[in-house]
């Protein structure tokens, strides 16, 4: 399969571009199409105010599934807890320790230990996602697993696509 090493950031106006109906002066309805097909990776930023109209818009005109990376990795960050014997209580207790105690770095381990299974959940996605929610892995200085699904993207081994918003993320665990 032929793979994209497309990735940018959409301004605002392109955004409300899509969702307005307006014409589409930066061609990226047929950017995003082309990402799609070629299995590659864009990464859009949209305001917060828009965040539910262009997802809404990109899961209907790109036959996109949504996947909301911080369920992701909270999800398997429970079923890794559990499967150590942790209380998942304990771990939420952990996010608020401070940044050099023993509860933080335990709990920064746990993620380093999830994320290689949420990687590969994204990875192995048979429909093209739209991935939503990314906030956890800047809180957790994961971003970089971003690369990593950019790269797989190239190679066409994955079929994700990410949208993230401006401001705020939903928290921690």
């Amino acid at each position: 399969m032929h793979s994209s090493s497309e990735s940018s950031t959409s301004t605002t106006a392109a955004s409300s571009a899509i969702v307005d109906g307006r014409a589409d002066p930066d061609g990226l309805d047929e950017r995003l199409r082309r990402v799609v097909e070629t299995r590659g990776f864009l990464a859009l930023s949209v305001t917060p105010r828009q965040l539910a109209t262009v997802e809404q818009h990109l899961t209907t005109a790109l036959a996109l599934t949504q996947f909301s990376v911080e369920a992701g990795l909270i999800r398997h960050m429970q079923a890794l807890a559990a499967e150590l014997g942790a209380s998942w209580e304990v771990v939420v207790a952990a996010d608020a320790a401070p940044a050099g105690s023993a509860d933080r770095r335990r709990l920064n381990q746990l993620v380093r230990r999830a994320m290689p299974r949420l990687m590969c959940e994204i990875a192995n996605a048979r429909e093209p996602l739209l991935l939503t929610h990314p906030g956890l892995l800047a809180r957790y200085r994961q971003l970089d697993s971003l690369a990593g699904i950019q790269e797989a993207c190239q190679r066409g081994e994955s079929n994700a696509h990410v949208r993230r918003g401006r401001g705020g993320g939903r928290g921690a665990p």
